[in-house]
C-alpha cells in the first residue's frame, strides 16, 4: 500500500521519468471532464468569437472517449517506466 502511495506521489510531484505519463493523465482527465467545462467555452466562443454553435455541438462524446484513451496511454507509460526502473535496479544490485 505504501509503495502505491509513493508511486502516485512520484507521478504527481515529479519523477523525471514519469513526466510524459503525467502530461497524458492530466490531459485525459481534462477531456473526460469536458461535459462540465465545454458548455461554458462553447458559449464564450459563440458570443465573443462568432463561431457557429452547430460546429461545437457534437464534440462532447469525442472528447470524453479521447480523454479515456489519454488516461490509458498514461497508465501504460507509467507502468512501463516503473517496470524498466525495477529491472535496472535488479541489474545494478
Amino acid at each position: 500500500m505504501s509503495e502505491t502511495i509513493h508511486a502516485i506521489a512520484l507521478l504527481w510531484f515529479g519523477d523525471p521519468n514519469a513526466r510524459f505519463a503525467k502530461f497524458f493523465a492530466i490531459a485525459g482527465v481534462a477531456l473526460i471532464a469536458a461535459p462540465w467545462w465545454q458548455p461554458v467555452l462553447q458559449q464564450l466562443a459563440v458570443r465573443y468569437l462568432g463561431i457557429p454553435d452547430p460546429l461545437l455541438a457534437n464534440a462532447d462524446s469525442a472528447m470524453f472517449w479521447s480523454g479515456w484513451v489519454f488516461v490509458v496511454i498514461a497508465l501504460v507509460l507509467y507502468i512501463w517506466i516503473k517496470r524498466l526502473q525495477t529491472q535496472e535496479k535488479k541489474v545494478t544490485t
